[in-house]
């Protein structure tokens, strides 16, 4: 077509008002019927960042007719959001259709279709025809092409629906080899439908794996330089290598990638769970240094290409890393100071890690001796004596940390000196005010004239917790924030994108360590670090978030050789639609957020903790914090809209939250179980039934309870209490309408409790 068509449309004319989206500077444009003359027109769209930089151009040909021909959408193919294709799959599979319910005319009499499929590189090309099949059902008519064939590495390639009145037409497509596309578009001959671009991508192949030294060495004293070499990829310089350790025994050699899970947290072979460490990321150096504990391991590489596309291998023998003597802290304190003057953060942080995973058992184990004279002489090495190097290691690393993969072995590190740190602890939590009497069989039978009494007896839950220095755990929660503050300096300056996946897990198990550890700690610093964790987890949230494309979710899993379990799922998802996570509703018009009407995407930070309390250090008395179990189920919501929080109160639609209930067991007879949803209030520093609701109807046999909240963020827990059963009142009127809870005082809640006029949901952990 002509260079100026666009001129005479009305969204490029000069008093065309360019705010809506569309128009020379935005990314839709409205052509309607009768604006374009009949002919080929191909539209170019020129996209470039505001700040600058090179410009990509997107073009489409398009054949106005004026004659009337069936219309015809294309069926969103698999490969959409992608454009790549993997080689050994060839050609794939697309179909249009048609809504004959919703078509005004009929079809007219003796259209033709054919689907084609069209190289472009730098001229668009008719390949080859496919197989096109029809099938009419339902309303609809689909039409499918075929599937299969050969196709060129690297190549760009389309589909095309043509369609005809005449049948001859068509069969001379290809009459000339490869023709243009654009000389194929006359006689009646037009596009009824096209697919998106996709481009042909093979995996890397072949790949071997070095090692330096050699397959055997030292631990604390043997740093391994790995080298990966003799890949075939057609973009062999483009190619960016990863490199893991798992435990030998874990790798299945002849399975497909070697029967590791690399992106479902709940699968049994998730590489995690596996055994599997990473210690270098992708990058495009072929080599790594490896510092390993004692063991037989497996040395894992995973090659990636331009287009993502990976490929793995592993090691032909085993890593062979024997231990020289027992552990000893010399022996730690060596290794980080050899590493120090090597300059490299990621080797230091790795030999704290390492450090971590060797003095863990050592450091719990007493060596005991008896002499001549029958006395027993033990010894045991103070974790104390091992920690403080490393954190002191970890303080000077901190100013250095300015990757995601760096900021990733940051968080294992620390997790790793919280294992060496703590001892269990065993505490009691008062928790008479959820049984009350209802343990003390005197107090079981209830009787018209009896009342609430005051608890004859205290009630305590037993718990084991982990316990670590409070000195300890200071400079654990420091090192890490300063950490986590640096990526965010770098990520608001666009140094850095975000914290990819496997760094963010890796972060995550710090956290979760570190609340578990503050959470089991007797300190006057507990409220402080609290914050410090949750300040921590919105942190990550922020930082992964920038990374995720729409559509997609990242589960992060607390560390599987722990006794506590938290789990985080992050998401974004169009901000036109209603967002559905596990356990989660959010209705659409939640996170409208003032201001950000440009913003399209609803982002979700959503975490989910077990035996865990981020808010344990609220004080007693106030609110419904007084029925807190220790193993109560809690669920924290955070939205942001394009990386800005959304606060919102007082929902015409509420959020619903899924919350488990673990039921308690034998409630004497005269007693029943009243639940409650509780949400955390910040104003009030304490767990309140203000705002949230229960909405499904709770019994002694649920496992689940569904709460509903005016508000769109928070932390939500399900909350219960044994109260007496009261006999229902023929004679006197009902109760008086009770007024929502406001934070009272626990006297003032169990009268209202008492009083059977609000319904309570909740859970016992």
């Amino acid at each position: 077509g002509e260079r100026d068509a666009c001129a005479q449309l009305p969204q490029f004319g000069a008093d065309f008002p360019k705010t809506d989206g569309t128009g020379g500077r935005g990314s839709k444009i409205r052509v309607a019927s009768g604006q374009l003359p009949a002919g080929m027109h191909r539209f170019s769209v020129i996209v470039r960042r505001v700040s600058g930089g090179p410009e990509s151009i997107a073009r489409k040909a398009v054949q106005v007719n004026s004659s009337f021909f069936a219309p015809l959408r294309l069926q969103f193919p698999s490969y959409g959001y992608s454009g790549i294709v993997q080689l050994p799959d060839g050609v794939p599979q697309v179909s249009a259709f048609m809504d004959l319910s919703s078509v005004q005319c009929s079809t007219p009499t003796g259209v033709q279709w054919r689907w084609f499929l069209v190289e472009d590189r730098l001229t668009a090309v008719v390949e080859r025809a496919l197989s096109t099949t029809y099938n009419a059902s339902d309303g609809l008519l689909h039409l499918w092409s075929g599937s299969g064939g050969q196709l060129t590495a690297g190549v760009p390639y389309f589909h095309v629906l043509l369609q005809s009145e005449s049948q001859e037409m068509l069969d001379q497509v290809l009459t000339e080899n490869r023709p243009a596309l654009d000389s194929v578009l006359q006689n009646g001959v037009a596009i009824a439908a096209q697919s998106p671009m996709f481009v042909a991508d093979q995996a890397p192949l072949g790949g071997l794996i070095s090692v330096m030294p050699g397959f055997r060495g030292l631990s604390l004293r043997t740093t391994f330089r790995i080298n990966t070499s003799q890949w075939q990829d057609e973009d062999l310089l483009g190619l960016e290598y990863e490199f893991l350790t798992f435990p030998f025994q874990a790798i299945n050699q002849s399975a497909q990638d070697l029967g590791i899970d690399w992106e479902d947290p709940d699968s049994d072979s998730f590489w995690m769970k596996l055994g599997g460490r990473r210690f270098r990321p992708f990058d495009r150096s072929p080599q790594a240094f490896l510092q390993a504990p004692p063991g037989s391991h497996s040395i894992v590489v995973r090659a990636r290409d331009v287009r993502g596309s990976i490929s793995v291998i592993s090691s032909s023998m085993p890593l062979a890393v024997d231990a020289e003597h027992n552990f000893s802290v010399p022996d730690a304190t060596a290794l980080l100071a050899r590493v120090e003057v090597t300059n490299d953060v990621t080797q230091l942080l790795q030999a704290v890690h390492v450090i971590s995973l060797i003095a863990d058992p050592a450091v719990k184990v007493k060596t005991c001796s008896t002499d001549f004279f029958g006395s027993v002489t033990c010894d045991q090495i103070p974790s104390a004596e091992v920690v403080r190097p490393a954190l002191k290691a970890l303080a000077a690393a901190v100013p250095f940390v300015q990757t995601s993969d760096t900021l990733g072995k940051l968080g294992l590190a620390v997790e790793g000196m919280v294992r060496v740190a703590f001892e269990p602890v065993r505490q009691s939590v008062d928790v008479t005010a959820v049984f009350g009497n209802s343990l003390d069989p005197d107090q079981g039978n209830f009787t018209e004239d009896s009342s609430e009494q005051e608890h004859s007896e205290k009630v305590f839950a037993n718990v084991t917790r982990i316990q670590v220095l409070p000195e300890f755990l200071t400079s654990m929660a420091s090192v890490l924030t300063m950490g986590q503050q640096q990526m965010l300096l770098h990520q608001a300056s666009n140094a850095v994108r975000g914290l990819e996946g496997f760094a963010a897990q890796e972060a995550w198990s710090a956290i979760v360590s570190l609340l578990s550890a503050v959470q089991g700690t007797s300190s006057s610093d507990g409220p402080t670090l609290t914050q410090q964790v949750r300040a921590l987890i919105d942190g990550l949230g922020a930082l992964a978030l920038p990374l995720l494309p729409v559509g997609r979710e990242l589960s992060l899993r607390s560390p599987p050789n722990q006794t506590v379990r938290a789990d985080m799922i992050l998401a974004k998802v169009d901000a036109g639609s209603n967002i559905r996570l596990p356990g989660l509703l959010i209705p659409r018009d939640v996170a409208g957020g003032q201001g950000l009407q440009n913003c399209a995407e609803t982002e979700v930070q959503l975490t989910e903790w077990y035996t865990l309390n981020p808010h344990f250090a609220a004080p007693r008395g106030f609110g419904v914090t007084d029925f807190f179990l220790p193993n109560t189920s809690i669920k924290g919501l955070l939205l942001r809209r394009c990386g800005e929080p959304v606060f919102t109160q007082g929902l015409a639609r509420p959020v619903e939250i899924v919350l488990d209930i673990d039921q308690p067991q034998g409630v004497q007879p005269g007693y029943l179980v009243d639940h409650m949803c509780a949400v955390f209030d910040d104003g009030l520093g304490a767990w309140s039934t203000t705002g949230v609701s229960s909405k499904n109807a709770v019994t002694n046999t649920s496992t689940q309870m569904i709460c509903q909240s005016s508000r769109s963020y928070g932390y939500f827990a399900a909350l219960y209490r044994v109260v007496r059963e009261v006999p229902p009142n023929t004679t006197s009127p009902p109760p008086p309408e009770i007024e929502e809870d406001t934070g009272l005082g626990l006297p003032a809640i169990i009268a209202l409790v008492a009083g059977g006029a609000i319904f309570l949901g909740g859970a016992i952990g």
